[in-house]
């Protein structure tokens, strides 16, 4: 299935319009009408969706980080969003992509090196005060929220990792049936 088409699942079409015209950090599903009206599926199975956006929200430049030269934009990255856990649900993170066409320093096996937004290294450049914004903890494979990292912090001595994720299934089935 083409990453576009399957972006476009993922995402329901009310944020498409509003990324293109104001960009925002937070875009949240459509309540639900209880007017007697049967609502739309997207509605009760939306995820809120986070864009990392630094120059469209903060006007900010990332440098690259091999060679430090301001990285050329290239839109939002092409693959699908990344499932973040929340205490409460999942939700999307999406992040601008970035090129630096004529690095230097790249690698020999990569001729153009490309960043996304929510990089490691692109994350380090940032003021402290954006980067707090930055909602998730992330790995090669998986993303936290750092409320959920937080709640691992508080797993003290005869906790089980069971009993968290247990907890957390418990915050999910919550929220899910007050839709």
């Amino acid at each position: 299935m083409d990453n576009n088409v399957l972006f476009s699942l993922l995402v329901p079409s009310y944020v498409f319009a509003t990324i293109l015209q104001d960009v925002q950090l937070w875009y949240t599903p459509p309540e639900i009408r209880r007017d007697g009206h049967q609502p739309k599926l997207e509605v009760y199975f939306g995820r809120r969706l986070f864009v990392w956006a630094l120059k469209r929200v903060f006007k900010i430049n990332p440098l690259c980080p091999h060679c430090e030269r301001i990285l050329t934009h290239k839109g939002f990255y092409p693959k699908a969003p990344r499932l973040v856990l929340d205490t409460k649900s999942f939700y999307y993170l999406v992040g601008e992509y970035y090129e630096c066409g004529q690095c230097p320093r790249a690698p020999e096996d990569v001729r153009t090196p490309t960043f996304i937004s929510y990089d490691a290294r692109i994350l380090k450049q940032l003021p402290d005060g954006i980067r707090s914004l930055f909602p998730a903890v992330l790995t090669y494979m998986s993303a936290a929220d750092r409320s959920v990292v937080g709640m691992l912090r508080a797993r003290t001595l005869g906790n089980s990792p069971n009993a968290l994720r247990n907890n957390i299934l418990e915050l999910h089935s919550e929220d899910f049936l007050q839709r």
